[in-house]
């Protein structure tokens, strides 16, 4: 009787266990069923798809680099400046330059007022014994060439605007600013460092916010994967979530043993390190 007693307690408890788990998995928000389907886990790692070399366009010596390995950066801030000592000079020789052009397109324009002057005047002496022929040619042509003069001193001038234009964007375009939310990662070059047209690269962001999942999948079960099939992902040991595929490379060798899988986060949250693990898994074939 004891024996029967003791058998009674431990089914009840067995039953008990049974009916607790899925109430405690509910309770916690977990599907025990969610992932079910799942087939082979592989492992994988984050990268940003928007990384970016800054460069500057204009050239000149580095004077400052404000933002270190590892800062945050946000768009617009300052990342670099060039030094403007040199475009600053160049600047003023174009501003010279302008205003002697200007100077001499006055000086046209007050030419050809004269010799129109002239020419009007000698044109109304046409029915005067005084008047010649010969004049009012010369007059006629002076007034041509004056106005071409002109022209061509303006055309000198809008030259000379558009090298100011140009001259003062440089010095603007000394001051780098980020181009985008992110981290810088490497520094190209220091302080002092040389701007050439050959190299103009400063430094390297990424966005950190810009995450995707890139792993090599076993060629032999690839064929499970097609653009835009959703599979489950584990990031950094927490919680699963949904990832997509966006690409899958084609194999760089007739013998390649996997194929390179590019991943998009469904409903990626804030930034992301790419030194956390990575796990997908293959949906069952």
């Amino acid at each position: 009787m004891l024996m029967s007693m003791r058998n009674l307690k431990k089914k009840r408890a067995q039953l008990a266990l049974i009916f607790a788990i899925p109430l405690a998995l509910a309770v916690h928000g977990i599907n025990d069923t969610a992932f079910a389907a799942d087939g082979e886990a592989i492992q994988g790692k984050l990268v940003f798809w928007r990384t970016g070399k800054i460069a500057s366009p204009v050239m000149g010596r580095i004077k400052n680099l404000p933002k270190r390995i590892g800062d945050s950066v946000e768009q617009g801030e300052v990342v670099a400046l060039i030094d403007t000592q040199q475009l600053e000079a160049e600047l003023s020789i174009a501003r010279q330059a302008l205003a002697t052009a200007e100077a001499e397109l006055v000086s046209e324009r007050a030419e050809l007022q004269s010799v129109e002057t002239t020419f009007n005047r000698i044109e109304q002496l046409k029915d005067s014994p005084a008047f010649t022929r010969a004049r009012l040619e010369d007059a006629t042509n002076a007034v041509a060439i004056a106005k071409a003069t002109v022209k061509a001193a303006e055309a000198l001038v809008a030259e000379r605007k558009s090298t100011v234009d140009k001259r003062e964007l440089d010095v603007k375009l000394a001051t780098i600013e980020a181009p985008f939310d992110g981290v810088v990662v490497r520094q190209l070059l220091t302080v002092g460092g040389l701007v050439s047209t050959d190299d103009p690269h400063i430094l390297i962001m990424v966005d950190t916010a810009t995450p995707e999942i890139e792993v090599d999948v076993p060629a032999e079960q690839v064929n499970a994967l097609s653009v835009g099939t959703e599979v489950s992902a584990q990031i950094d040991n927490s919680g699963r979530q949904t990832a997509r595929v966006r690409s899958i490379a084609p194999a760089a060798t007739s013998d390649a043993e996997t194929r390179t899988v590019r991943l998009d986060l469904v409903k990626p949250e804030g930034t992301y390190r790419d030194t956390v693990p990575v796990t997908i898994y293959l949906p069952e074939s």
